[in-house]
């Protein structure tokens, strides 16, 4: 079960603060293009059917891809995302209600 947690992990990091922010930023500014990966990465969770998962995603999402933008790297908000994962799915399991 953990390494499931890892797999998506990085594969959110991959593509939404790498391929997202990487593709976007040919077309609009790198921030621009880091703050519709941010909404677009919180609009996706509303299939959730929790605004906790959702408003979680926002300040997550903005939060690792301010990251992403500082180090120029996805290893922190790789980081990042990986202690939030494990602290959600240990300590406090977020349930649609």
């Amino acid at each position: 079960r953990e390494g499931r947690h890892v797999v998506v992990v990085v594969a959110e990091e991959v593509l939404w603060r790498g391929a997202f922010i990487g593709a976007g930023s040919r077309l609009v500014p790198r921030r621009v293009a880091a703050i519709l990966s941010v909404v677009t990465y919180a609009a996706v969770q509303l299939g959730t059917g929790s605004w906790v998962v959702v408003l979680a995603a926002l300040v997550c999402g903005a939060f690792w891809s301010t990251e992403r933008l500082v180090t120029g790297s996805l290893v922190a908000s790789l980081v990042s995302h990986a202690i939030w994962t494990f602290a959600i799915i240990h300590f406090y399991p977020v349930t649609a209600s």
